[in-house]
């Protein structure tokens, strides 16, 4: 009994250390001079709302921002709100103030494509609401912080400069093409004149192609006859 005390006793006493090392904030070297800087620059934003579009707040961003070519926008994590909402309101002000009109997504080229064609030409205001799941992952779409950007990059669709979305990503992102993903394949390949048929390795994981991005496939080595299961090739 006495040893099972001693050894709760440790593992609390481990936790509690690790825990306190991993969670306590760590003294940052010369705190002082980087804290003088973050106040040198810092500006007040008086909204991160999308439908604010008084953008005298954010007026500051003129003059450094104008005529770059790529500007990245961050976020601490995939489920943070607040900073969807931030996000979604520079978008506007980039392409309203300062003709910013393209927006590429950490998510599938592919499917990125596939969902700005839709936007194109999308006529049921129905399916605004869902289209995103066409390219983005969920996290990127199915939340109520960034409905109001999805609608506006649709309304835009129709203006004389319109907003062009993509990916720079090789990944399937999109769930609303996991149901078609394997017949846009095939469509391909046939208007390409290969017959996928022939290529049963292709076959064997059309219903699971999303496998096939990940490490243990992606590194994976052919060997010869495997080789020549792959369509198109011819040697």
């Amino acid at each position: 009994m006495r040893s099972v005390l001693c050894a709760l006793a440790v593992t609390i006493i481990l936790i509690l250390s690790f825990n306190k090392l991993v969670y306590d904030d760590m003294p940052v070297a010369n705190a002082t001079i980087v804290l003088t800087e973050v106040n040198r620059h810092k500006q007040d934003v008086k909204s991160i709302l999308m439908t604010d579009s008084n953008f005298s707040d954010l007026s500051f961003f003129d003059a450094m921002l104008k005529n770059n070519r790529i500007l990245m926008l961050g976020e601490m994590m995939h489920n943070d709100g607040e900073t969807f909402k931030a996000k979604a309101r520079i978008i506007r002000y980039l392409h309203e103030q300062l003709d910013y009109d393209v927006v590429l997504y950490e998510a599938g080229q592919y499917d990125m494509w596939m969902m700005n064609a839709q936007m194109d030409t999308l006529m049921d205001k129905s399916q605004e609401k869902t289209i995103g799941g066409t390219g983005l992952f969920d996290f990127w779409w199915q939340n109520q912080e960034n409905q109001p950007l999805l609608t506006y990059y649709k309304k835009t669709k129709s203006t004389e400069r319109p907003m062009i979305l993509g990916g720079f990503d090789i990944q399937f992102s999109g769930r609303g093409l996991s149901n078609i993903r394997v017949k846009l394949l095939e469509d391909f390949l046939l208007k390409n004149g290969i017959d996928s048929t022939k290529y049963p390795l292709l076959k064997k994981n059309s219903n699971r192609l999303e496998y096939l991005t990940y490490e243990p496939f992606a590194s994976k080595r052919l060997n010869a006859n495997e080789k020549k299961t792959v369509p198109g090739r011819t040697g």
